[in-house]
């Protein structure tokens, strides 16, 4: 694929900037970039890794955060892009922007990672995963990554670990922005936020549209040619009041209408071009919760919540490609916080939730509630040592209960900048209501007699500052083993015998994960990381699919008179295996990405990224292929 006069615009446009930002200074940020990043002299927060607010290095678990300025650095679209630079973390696309993109963490299967969004579970009750297609970023205040097992603060899901996405929370007076841009590929993009608050509240939200149309989903080698168009439309809002004195409602809401042309399989059952084929997929979700300090060492917390999702598929020429399938969760939670002494607390918590999924092709109507509870303390020494330990107790109305618990603990040199980190636990993940109730088709069935998934894992690293903190590394060995793997199997010893699900597999898997970040003058900021991964299906010794054992990713970006930003970031991903048996093998690939923006004025910025730069062609999934390069343009204008 050629650059055509659109990429070469936009290359142009890069130019300039840097250039002209060499010869004129501009203010830093623009007005609502400095109101979103108004407590970026604070120390850094964290949430996911307690359920309350500590200091990431007071944690003994591995967390990584990206922030608000490094998504709009490197001006990714979607909350997916934003986590290819993660250690620790595989992401995988079956095609280009809008298509099933998956998150594995720490090799780890991708129902394995809980994905919350503003403290509200998205992973589908049907097929266990959570596709990240359709989550922009314009909205997000910071994505937190906890890896290693979380199931004794969440219970299922998390044996790999958390990805929870926090919206912004407005600023004190009125900000707002809007922006729009064009690029190759028919790529389109437009938004507009706005943002406020004062002594009584604040308010924050946001809506993004996005159009691509940038090619076929299907691989060239496989003959596809017909291009896909996906259309993206996505609000976000939260809103909260100062109530009772010292206390604090807040309400977050979330909605995104997807349409993308889908493909369908050939005889060998390898992706094909379907030139009818469409998904309409729609998903919401809210939370309200309401915390109250009721006394000067006792807060208390109450949420409830709601996740839905919608896919409808519409094809007039294949009858299998025709579905309305929903998925809904409730969930009630309620945390007391007790601070027993000066650098503790204990946290005691009942948490409920009501799953419901709907496929009426196949007579699906389940539905299933939990009952949770659990209790944690985190006990930190003097910026020093912390330990953190918990356990929780999950009432499951069709298994039964499990029980899951966790210890993690962290200690700090600081004459030295040497820190020790370590945790170990157990998860378990839950049977999907189609693994449970699936009907019997004739040729499937479900099996309400599953166990859950279970699993035991410790990990254990080390971290070194040096040169007042301009230079951070870390090196972090993981081990895991999980049981009773779910997998769909024949019935009998024909492949033609209907399948159920089964716990018939284990797996072990263990590796180190490494990352190097260095700022060796205040204008650049480099990033490196490096995973390997050894994640291998304990009975037969093969690789799990789409796990690679090696994984490299780096980033640099470069500030130029504080009016300018250009970032290059990379990733090399390892040759790894699309298939059980170990039979399809998928190439390494290198991929680049190069961003900019520059500040013109206090309330005008333009931007601009190149994706996959050097056009790479490579598959993360068999038989999908990526959209190669393409590139686009546009401008912020804010208040």
């Amino acid at each position: 694929m050629h650059l055509n006069r659109i990429t070469a615009a936009g290359l142009f446009a890069l130019g300039i900037t840097v250039v002209s930002s060499a010869q004129s200074e501009a203010p830093a940020t623009n007005q609502l970039e400095r109101a979103a990043n108004a407590d970026a002299s604070l120390p850094p927060i964290v949430v996911s890794a307690t359920r309350t607010e500590q200091d990431p290095r007071s944690i003994g678990s591995a967390v990584s955060v990206v922030t608000a300025q490094e998504l709009a650095d490197t001006r990714v679209n979607s909350a997916f892009e934003a986590l290819r630079q993660v250690p620790g973390v595989d992401v995988v696309q079956s095609g280009g922007p809008g298509r099933t993109a998956s998150v594995f963490i720490r090799g780890h299967n991708s129902q394995h990672t809980l994905v919350l969004l503003d403290g509200v579970r998205l992973n589908s009750n049907n097929a266990g995963a959570y596709d990240f297609s359709n989550i922009p970023v314009n909205n997000i205040e910071r994505i937190e990554i906890v890896r290693g097992t979380q199931g004794a603060l969440y219970g299922s899901d998390a044996i790999g670990g958390v990805v929870n996405i926090i919206t912004k929370r407005g600023a004190s007076g009125l900000h707002g922005s809007v922006e729009g841009a064009i690029g190759t590929d028919g790529y389109r993009s437009g938004g507009v936020s706005l943002n406020g608050g004062n002594a009584i509240g604040d308010f924050s939200i946001g809506y993004m549209w996005n159009r691509f149309n940038g090619g076929t989903a299907v691989a060239e080698r496989l003959g596809g040619v017909e291009k896909d168009e996906w259309v993206n439309h996505a609000f976000s809002g939260r809103f909260g009041l100062n109530v009772l004195d010292d206390g604090r409602l807040d309400l977050t809401l979330h909605y995104s209408d997807d349409a993308a042309d889908l493909d369908g399989v050939n005889a060998f059952f390898l992706p094909a071009d379907d030139p009818n084929a469409e998904q309409h997929r729609r998903n919401f979700s809210g939370k309200l919760s309401l915390s109250k300090p009721l006394t000067a060492w006792y807060t208390q917390s109450l949420s409830v919540g709601l996740a839905r999702e919608t896919l409808e598929g519409r094809d007039p020429d294949t009858a299998a490609n025709n579905y309305d399938l929903t998925g809904e969760s409730r969930s009630f939670s309620a945390q007391s916080d007790f601070l027993p002494f000066d650098g503790d607390t204990l946290s005691v918590g009942y948490d409920y939730e009501s799953q419901r999924g709907k496929n009426p092709a196949n007579n699906i109507d389940a539905a299933l509630g939990i009952h949770s509870v659990f209790i944690q303390n985190h006990w930190t020494y003097q910026d020093i040592a912390s330990i953190t330990a918990g356990i929780r107790h999950d009432d499951h109305e069709t298994f039964g209960g499990e029980t899951t618990y966790r210890l993690a603990g962290t200690y700090r040199w600081p004459s030295f900048g040497t820190r020790v980190h370590g945790s170990f636990g157990t998860g378990f993940r839950a049977p999907t209501l189609n693994d449970l109730y699936w009907p019997n088709t004739g040729w499937s069935l479900g099996n309400p007699n599953l166990s859950p998934e279970t699993s035991t894992g410790f990990d254990l690293g080390v971290e070194q500052t040096v040169w007042d903190d301009r230079i951070v590394a870390d090196v972090t060995y993981f081990n895991s083993r999980v049981e009773d793997l779910i997998q769909w199997a024949a019935t009998g010893p024909n492949w033609w015998d209907p399948w159920t699900p089964l716990n018939v597999a284990s797996a072990d898997i263990s590796g180190f994960e490494t990352s190097l970040i260095l700022r060796p003058v205040p204008e650049l900021d480099l990033k490196l990381a490096y995973t390997f991964t050894d994640a291998v299906n304990a009975d037969s010794g093969r690789q799990l699919a789409l796990r690679p054992r090696h994984r490299y990713s780096a980033s640099a970006t470069y500030r130029i008179l504080d009016s300018a930003r250009v970032t290059l970031s990379g990733v090399r991903v390892g040759a790894r295996y699309d298939d059980a048996a170990n039979v399809n093998k998928l190439d390494p690939y290198v991929r680049f990405d190069l961003a900019a923006t520059y500040d013109a004025t206090e309330y005008l910025q333009f931007f601009g990224r190149i994706e996959n730069m050097f056009n790479a062609d490579y598959e993360e999934v068999r038989g999908f292929g990526v959209p190669g390069r393409y590139a686009f343009v546009g401008a912020k204008l804010s208040f």
